[in-house]
C-alpha cells in the first residue's frame, strides 16, 4: 500500500472490507468505515471532474439537539481564543486549539485538534 497520499491528488483503492462503523468512534454521517488490509492496492489515478468541496452548515441553537460526537460545519465569530496546546498521550502527539464562538446570539466552545489547530499561527480574535 502506499506510504503516503498526497493532498489535491486522486487514488483508486481496490481490496478494501467494508463494514458497519462503531457508533463510539463514528464521525462521519453514513454507518460504513473502511479498512485496508494486505490485499489493499492504492494507485493514483486521473481525476475526471472537478471535485467540489460542499458544506452543511448548521446553526450553533441546534447543536445541543445532535447526537453527541457530531462533525458539523458551522460559521461563527471568535469572541475568544485560549491558544494552542500540546500534549502526548501513549506516545501520540497532540495539539489543541480552544475556542469560544459565537453566532446569532449563541455561543459556545469549540476545539480544534492537530492540523486544524496549527493551521493558523496567531490569535483567531
Amino acid at each position: 500500500m502506499s506510504d503516503k497520499l498526497i493532498e489535491g491528488k486522486s487514488f483508486e483503492f481496490t481490496g478494501l472490507s467494508i463494514k458497519t462503523a462503531d457508533s463510539v468512534y463514528k464521525t462521519l454521517s453514513h454507518p460504513f468505515q473502511l479498512i485496508a488490509t494486505n490485499r489493499t492496492n492504492v494507485q493514483e489515478t486521473l481525476m475526471l471532474f472537478k471535485y467540489e468541496l460542499t458544506h452543511n452548515f448548521t446553526n450553533l441553537n441546534e447543536i445541543e439537539y445532535l447526537p453527541i460526537n457530531s462533525t458539523v460545519d458551522v460559521q461563527v465569530g471568535v469572541l475568544r481564543d485560549y491558544g494552542i496546546t500540546t500534549g502526548s498521550t501513549n506516545d501520540n502527539t497532540w495539539t489543541r486549539r480552544e475556542l469560544h464562538v459565537h453566532q446569532d446570539g449563541a455561543h459556545i466552545r469549540m476545539t480544534l485538534w492537530n492540523e486544524q489547530a496549527r493551521r493558523i499561527q496567531t490569535s483567531m480574535v
